[in-house]
């Protein structure tokens, strides 16, 4: 899982990432401070759209 870091706007020495975690199957974002410790972390599951039945035409 990699990401690149970018400035948050309001919170000078923070940095977010968003990266996929494929093994998981999930979207992650992570803050970290300017020394790189984690300051926070959140984690979305991400699934394709599933087409039950199809529309009639």
């Amino acid at each position: 899982m990699a990401g690149q870091l970018v400035p948050l706007d309001g919170l000078p020495g923070r940095f977010a990432t968003t990266s996929y975690d494929a093994e998981r199957g999930m979207i992650v974002v992570q803050v970290d401070d300017a020394e790189g410790n984690v300051t926070g972390s959140m984690s979305w599951v991400y699934t394709e759209a599933e087409v039950i039945e199809e529309p009639a035409e």
